[in-house]
């Protein structure tokens, strides 16, 4: 018994050194890129979802004997797996490894615990943690980004384990299974709610006995409150919006506070989780009772905690510009600028969110990236009020101001460069006459010009902000006060103080000369069919689309060069889940099978990197390509009209120089049941009322034969540009066996389009 303990103890200990030696190095946030997995890649990643069923039931056999339970288990472990591939999962990274140092440090006296589970970071904004049966629990950066200190973290850290080491989850199946005839959604609500009393309550134990303080205890219930929140509360001055050259009138900004309205006493009834006002209060009945409490807010030092919040919070604002949430992206952009001034990275960031909101606001889509106000609250709905007051040419005049600043910091930043060029082709048509408009005076001289009339000239004054400096967000939600001044501006005063721009001839060469107002007319009647303006709120409505089938500018595969192939997904959907798994199994195999020999074939170079393979190597590498490959075209499924640089644009140019590649190809097999194209209904009268069945039956048995359909679909996207060059699609009213599998591949890749 003593060396099983000493032995526990000294693999503690070098766990422990592993990751101070670990956190020793320095994250680069001038110049940082998207959050990696680091190291060897685990078992979880390595195993299919068969294999690691085929190891619970070696655990425990009896499993197999009850046809329903395996099921749930099938699910829950396929469910688990769509996480772990999903392409936003790491491990090894440096989120991850301070996760588990304090996982380690709430397990010190349960060494055996803390060998079972693994810890993942999920890179997503949502503010979460989960556990699964399996032992591994998921963290999101969303939810540090949130924190104030490691004790924070460390209790809902010890809430997940509860969770596990209770066996909630299996308990839930055998709650559900024992009364599903007669339990209401309701029931089930109450008993998961007991649950997450319980982990509650089991987990001040485990926070108590690594001595963190009793205060954050409380406070971590605040997080969890105003988590819908960006991860801090401050109010954005002008100064931010490059006023000192480009003014905007009084009337664009916000007088009124938009308040916080979060509850903790909220409706839960159809919850699985208790509201927060329950929760604290009988978290804290469980913690009256205990005595010598710790007063250990950080056990790892305050520098580990803030390095791994800010690698959280740029994943943050990452995430945001993924989804072409430019808006709430710019004002993460404000806070994280206050931390690092000197980043690089967050300034092309800064660029790139105002390009955004620029390519939103000319496609008429504004309402698309900037929240609706009557739901937005706190400091950063005032920016989204200003964002929503601006016209489409006071934003792009504001968004060229801006994103020049960014360049001229570093005009050999070939990332800027290209949002320049992008920015620039995107209000091809109109910046001609915006430049046309723009003045090289400054306002001021303006004003001493008398170019304003008295009637429409005012003084330009400076908002008052009366700032309660605190220790945290939530400190600031509950003691900030903010006053206002009600000066109203000139309405064209935007378009003055841009001398340095329009001198700039290397920075101008990007868009289009200036023109006069007929050679604008002129162009504006030729693009009359594919864009048409809104005069009551300037925008302009693009009516032109990519095409959704077919071709695109009939091309063949071998117009590419090295074929990139990322990831070939199937997709079945048909009859029972055990019937689908079973023919998704097949068709993945007959799917790469048919796509290697078909390109091989032809004479086509390519590269194939799919999970299974990855599986198999345990390669980390071609994992986070994969997953950027995945991140990518996300980013260009967000809008079917608006085409967007993705974020990564560095580490994808570091991806295309290392594999040597200008194009990225993605496959897709769906197969699924379609609806029936005659209803039930229309075949009773039908048959009863107007036909005979004889001539009925081969219509009902046609109709049944092509419902089951399969999509073929095969595109290829330029890495540089972000847009797709190639698409071809194929839909058969017949099962993807390994013949008709291979006779599509083969198709795709001999033939010319």
């Amino acid at each position: 018994m003593f060396k099983t303990l000493q032995l526990s103890a000294t693999l503690f200990v070098t766990f422990l050194f592993s990751i101070s030696s670990y956190f020793s190095q320095v994250v680069d946030f001038d110049k940082y890129s998207n959050l990696k997995s680091v190291g060897s890649m685990p078992a979880d990643f390595k195993l299919s979802t068969e294999e690691k069923i085929d190891l619970l039931l070696a655990e425990d056999p009896s499993i197999a004997k009850d046809r329903e339970k395996l099921a749930f288990f099938s699910s829950i472990y396929g469910k688990i797996d769509d996480i772990l591939q999903s392409g936003y999962v790491t491990y090894g990274d440096e989120i991850t490894e301070y996760v588990k140092s304090v996982a380690a440090k709430i397990l010190e006296n349960d060494p055996s615990t803390f060998a079972k589970l693994r810890f993942y970071t999920v890179q997503s904004t949502e503010t979460n943690a989960l556990s699964t049966q399996q032992g591994i629990i998921f963290v999101t950066t969303g939810l540090i980004s949130q924190l104030v200190n490691e004790a924070q973290l460390a209790y809902v850290l010890a809430h997940e384990i509860s969770h596990y080491t209770e066996n909630h989850i299996l308990e839930s199946y055998e709650w559900r299974k024992q009364n599903r005839k007669g339990s209401t959604y309701s029931q089930l609500a109450n008993y998961s709610k007991e649950h997450e009393l319980e982990a509650d309550r089991k987990a001040v134990d485990l926070y108590k006995n690594a001595g963190y303080s009793f205060d954050e205890l409380v406070n971590t219930f605040d997080v969890l409150m105003y988590s819908y929140l960006p991860f801090d509360e401050i109010a954005v001055k002008k100064e931010f919006y490059n006023i000192p050259k480009i003014y905007f009138g009084d009337e664009k900004f916000a007088t009124k506070e938009y308040l916080i309205t979060a509850v903790e006493d909220y409706n839960d009834e159809l919850s699985s989780h208790p509201n927060i006002k329950t929760r604290k209060e009988e978290t804290l009945k469980a913690a009256e009772n205990l005595s010598d409490w710790g007063t250990t807010v950080q056990h790892l030092s305050i520098d580990k905690f803030k390095q791994v919040r800010s690698i959280a919070r740029f994943e943050s604002l990452r995430i945001e510009q993924m989804n072409h949430h430019f808006a709430r992206a710019l004002y993460l952009v404000f806070l994280l600028e206050k931390d690092f001034p000197k980043s690089a990275h967050i300034q092309e960031m800064k660029a790139f969110s105002w390009y955004g909101l620029g390519a939103y606001y000319d496609a008429g889509k504004k309402t698309s990236t900037v929240p609706r106000l009557k739901t937005a609250e706190g400091e950063s709905a005032k920016m989204f009020h200003f964002l929503n007051e601006l016209k489409r040419d006071e934003l792009n005049a504001l968004a060229l101001r801006n994103i020049y600043e960014v360049y001229k910091a570093d005009t050999s930043n070939k990332f800027v460069l290209k949002i320049i060029q992008e920015f620039a082709n995107g209000n091809e048509t109109r910046w001609a006459k915006q430049m046309s408009e723009l003045k090289a005076i400054s306002f001021d001289e303006a004003t001493k010009r008398e170019q304003f009339s008295k009637d429409s000239l005012s003084t330009i004054v400076q908002p008052v902000v009366v700032e309660t400096e605190t220790n945290s967000k939530y400190d600031r939600i509950k003691t900030k006060k903010t006053t206002q001044s009600n000066a109203l501006d000139s309405t064209t005063c935007f378009k003055y103080g841009f001398a340095d721009i329009l001198n700039d001839s290397i920075f101008i060469a990007y868009f289009p000369k200036k023109t006069s107002s007929t050679s604008f007319k002129e162009t504006e009647k030729e693009n009359a069919e594919t864009e048409t303006e809104v005069v009551d709120n300037d925008e302009v409505i693009t009516k032109t689309f990519l095409k959704e089938t077919g071709v695109v500018d009939e091309k063949s595969l071998s117009d590419f060069g090295k074929l990139y192939i990322v990831d070939p997904s199937v997709s079945v959907n048909i009859g029972t889940s055990e019937k689908s798994q079973m023919i998704l199994d097949k068709v993945v195999t007959y799917n790469e099978e048919a796509l290697t020999n078909s390109a091989t074939d032809a004479g086509i170079d390519i590269t194939l990197i799919s999970s299974k393979e990855i599986r198999e190597e345990g390669s980390t590498s071609n994992f986070n390509d994969r997953n950027l490959m995945v991140s990518f075209i996300e980013q260009q499924n967000v809008s079917d009209e608006i085409n967007i640089v993705p974020v990564d644009f560095t580490s994808i140019s570091d991806l295309k120089s290392r594999k040597g590649i200008e194009n990225v190809c993605f496959s897709l097999i769906t197969h699924y049941k379609n609806e029936l194209l005659i209803s039930p209904m229309t075949y009773f009268t039908c048959i009863f009322l107007i036909l005979p069945a004889p001539i009925m039956i081969p219509i009902l048995i046609f109709d049944a034969a092509n419902r089951k359909v399969t999509d073929y679909s095969f595109l290829v996207m330029d890495l540089e540009k972000g847009e797709t060059v190639y698409v071809n699609t194929v839909l058969d009213h017949s099962k993807p066996t390994k013949f008709n599998v291979q006779n599509y591949y083969y198709h795709l890749f001999k033939s010319k389009k």
